[in-house]
């Protein structure tokens, strides 16, 4: 054999370069913490990474040839096995550059579900010379899928269900206003049972110890917020029915003003900084703190003509002024004026009618129209009329007068806030809780809150374990349940109220009897306090802050952040992005719901594309005209324009070549 040519110094310290880059491209292959599997164009796997070998059941130094026979692929979808032209591999040795979240492995008899990507490696000359794979293990992610799948699926089936049970047994109910009031006080207990599941798991999800991602947490979010609006219609339905049958009470009792407007402040200022509006609250200095009058209904009042008011208004201000009447010292008035969009004159005669909208509500499509005419007959109760001033692109003022009777707080109830007060300090350091309910997912929704907060949790399913649990553990404070088997909660407080030393344990009534002689009912049988289910876990916070004085430090929710490479992380995608001809589509979403908007973007950044959005016909005619546009998802009930309307105006303007698809 001919002698070798000696390598020059040059050309050997080339050659060790090319070595020691090749060393560190293998061990960083080797140590992403993903799969990465590299087929040779005949199809024979010639590499696989360390992370894929050990989710493919193998030892870490299984040749590739033991790695493939290792497992079987299989088609999530139909459960079939994947043939081999399909495998993705495969494909891309065929020059295809393919993502898939469908396929399982069959490894020891467990299915396990994989998002995969595969795309050809070429050559210099253009020639195909391998096929990179790589993959990840996505079980967690199609867990937290089917909870939420399961979460929206029992919304709907509780939404359907309640909604024709309502309808049916309204109609058998109509001979007898008694009737009425018992089948209403029973709906609203039925249909926000499961709204407390419904409500309550997504706030348990949201806990540190899920850890969710930021975008996971914006899709339970978007489940509350949707839980929240269907509840709120459920309330304005119920109100309504409640009054026609004739069940509307006047409940007074001392009022302190400036607490309530702190929390109608609190409630709303956010809502309004949102959307770039001035809000503001104003109290004449001559305006008594005490009052005599039915809370609830004019928090209810004040609370509605100011959502109206911030929902109709684009820019500008949304104010609530409060003052006495001028020459009449027994009448208090409330004013809320609005820079929005304002009423026309002849559609103020219709305004007060049950499912009444004006055109500009319709055009929103949002509400029920019951609002305003259930505050017009709660103002009516409180002894007042309901005056209504608008111009049209200028704005709008409710305003109402109430009966005013200035209060002194009686002796007895000074010393019950003493008593209250001394129990808190005392109580700071001991922090037992007993949650009482015969519903095991109320149990759990509660347990879970409070546990996440440290306190010390038993449970009890009915009034007689409630009060043996009393006795013998004497917790600091109880949310009792009412409706409940062998003994309700009414007479499980009664019971313990009567026998309770001092200091006293506390006793929160959480109850999905949701109207305003319930809420009577239950504080004069002893409870302490009162929360409607369902319950946000803020309400459970107020009370306890108020029952005994315990305060919550804000805590900074966890997110997953994006992960550095080496380290695991589930909600960061490993894959390269697809390839430029698959972003390159121009999309628009018209849909006037945010939420809607929100979740058409979640499907399109699965599938790799980015969208505009538009959130009215109109809107969407403007961009589909002034830009290239390929496919348009169009909404068909929209404000200002509809989609069909604004589809036949895309359909004439454009020319044929340049007409998009429209869906």
């Amino acid at each position: 054999a001919a002698p070798r040519t000696p390598r020059s110094a040059h050309t050997q310290v080339a050659f060790d370069g090319l070595d020691e880059r090749t060393r560190q491209l293998n061990a960083i292959i080797e140590h992403i913490p993903i799969g990465v599997e590299v087929f040779d164009p005949q199809g024979q796997l010639r590499l696989v990474n360390r992370w894929g070998r050990e989710l493919l059941g193998t030892s870490h130094d299984a040749s590739p040839e033991a790695v493939a026979s290792a497992f079987q692929a299989y088609d999530g979808r139909t459960g079939a096995r994947y043939t081999a032209d399909a495998m993705p591999h495969c494909r891309a040795l065929r020059g295809e550059s393919v993502q898939i979240g469908d396929v399982e492995v069959e490894v020891a008899g467990v299915r396990i579900p994989l998002e995969v990507y595969a795309a050809p490696v070429y050559n210099a000359q253009g020639k195909i010379v391998h096929a990179i794979t790589v993959f990840q293990d996505i079980r967690e992610r199609k867990h937290v899928e089917s909870l939420l799948k399961d979460y929206n699926q029992t919304l709907q089936e509780a939404v359907t269900t309640k909604t024709a049970e309502l309808a049916a047994a309204k109609e058998q109910a109509e001979a007898a206003n008694q009737t009425k009031s018992r089948f209403l006080a029973n709906m609203s207990h039925e249909l926000r049972t499961p709204l407390n599941a419904i409500l309550g798991y997504p706030q348990i999800l949201l806990l540190d110890e899920f850890n969710l991602g930021a975008k996971e947490q914006g899709i339970v979010q978007n489940i509350i917020t949707s839980g929240e609006y269907l509840l709120n219609l459920i309330n304005e339905i119920l109100e309504i029915s409640k009054i026609e049958a004739g069940g509307m009470t006047f409940n007074v009792g001392i009022l302190k003003l400036s607490q309530l407007l702190k929390d109608i402040d609190t409630m709303l200022r956010s809502k309004a900084g949102n959307k770039g509006l001035q809000f503001e609250i104003s109290r004449d200095p001559d305006v008594p703190e005490v009052i005599y009058t039915d809370e609830m209904k004019l928090k209810q009042i004040l609370i509605n003509f100011l959502n109206n008011s911030i929902k109709f208004t684009k820019v500008g201000s949304v104010k609530l002024s409060v003052a006495t009447v001028a020459e009449r010292t027994n009448r208090l008035s409330f004013a809320v004026h609005d820079t929005g969009a304002g009423i026309a004159p002849e559609e103020l005669e219709d305004l007060f009618g049950a499912f009444q909208q004006t055109q500009i509500g319709r055009q929103s499509n949002e509400g029920t129209g019951l609002g305003v005419n259930i505050s017009q007959k709660f103002v009516q109760l409180l002894g007042g009329e309901l005056i209504v001033e608008s111009t049209v692109g200028q704005g709008s003022c409710f305003s109402f007068e109430i009966d005013l009777h200035p209060a002194k707080l009686e002796s007895s109830h000074v010393t019950s806030e003493a008593n209250a007060e001394q129990f808190r300090r005392r109580s700071c350091s001991d922090r037992k809780v007993l949650v009482v309910d015969d519903l095991a997912v109320n149990r759990e929704i509660l347990c879970a809150l409070l546990k996440q907060w440290g306190f010390l949790v038993q449970e009890a399913t009915d009034g007689e374990e409630a009060i043996a649990c009393w006795r013998d553990w004497q917790p600091d404070l109880i949310f009792m349940d009412i409706c409940m088997p062998k003994m309700n909660g009414e007479e499980a407080t009664r019971s313990i109220k009567s026998q309770n030393p001092q200091p006293s344990t506390r006793i929160v009534a959480v109850t999905a009897n949701a109207f305003e002689e319930d809420r009577i009912a239950i504080l004069a049988a002893g409870a302490d306090d009162f929360i409607r289910k369902p319950f946000k876990a803020e309400e459970i916070m107020e009370s306890l802050k108020q029952q005994l004085g315990i305060e919550f430090s804000p805590k900074k929710r966890r997110v997953r952040a994006p992960a550095a490479l080496g380290t695991h992380a589930e909600d960061v995608s490993p894959f390269p992005p697809p390839p430029p001809d698959a972003t390159n589509l121009r999309i628009l979403v018209a849909d006037d719901s945010m939420v809607n908007q929100r979740l058409m973007q979640t499907y399109l950044e699965q599938l790799g594309h980015t969208a505009q959005m538009a959130k009215t016909g109109a809107e969407a005619v403007c961009v589909a005209t002034g830009n290239s546009i390929d496919i348009i998802f169009m909404d068909v009930q929209m404000p200002q324009m509809d989609g069909l309307e604004a589809t036949r105006n895309i359909r004439e303007y454009l020319e044929s070549d340049e007409q998009p698809y429209i869906i």
